[in-house]
């Protein structure tokens, strides 16, 4: 399994979940290891760091360790997450905003005051069938600055998402 079969993925393909279903050519060995790591409970880390994004009114995709896009793929409901603010985030006259989006705006995050976010917050999806996203079509995670631009700050997103069976 080369790098490239995982390299900006989040999901098993069905081309890799038959890999490694199949590794062995015996059907006594199969071990079915593809199906079940898409029936687990994913997590991706996405991030907003204003030394490297900037702060402009605009909305900007985060991006994962390797400088990637952060994209959940079509189908995955979203269950939960958590942010976890690394720095706080400031406006010059303190009324910027942010809200977080994966299938529509404001969908994780409603628009909220950056200035008065610090430690851990929540998002809308908090593990119930009614605040859960079921994506349509494969979803960069993104931020959008409204109001006034940042002049600080940095977070980690932390969404958890699983794949309908």
């Amino acid at each position: 399994m080369g790098g490239e079969a995982w390299e900006g993925k989040d999901m098993l393909s069905r081309a890799l979940q038959y890999v490694l279903n199949n590794r062995m050519n015996n059907a006594a060995f199969q071990s079915q290891l593809g199906t079940e790591l898409h029936k687990t409970l994913n997590c991706v880390k996405a991030r907003y760091d204003f030394s490297v994004h900037g702060g402009a009114v605009s909305t900007i995709n985060l991006d994962d360790e390797n400088g990637n896009n952060v994209v959940i793929p079509s189908g995955a409901i979203i269950w939960s997450g958590v942010i976890d603010i690394l720095t706080a985030m400031a406006s010059a006259g303190g009324t910027g905003t942010i809200a977080l989006n994966s299938e529509g705006a404001g969908d994780l995050k409603a628009a909220v005051d950056a200035d008065t976010l610090s430690g851990r917050a929540a998002i809308i999806p908090v593990g119930t069938a009614a605040s859960c996203i079921k994506l349509t079509a494969d979803r960069t995670l993104t931020v959008s600055i409204a109001t006034e631009a940042l002049t600080a700050g940095k977070f980690d997103l932390y969404v958890f998402y699983m794949f309908p069976q």
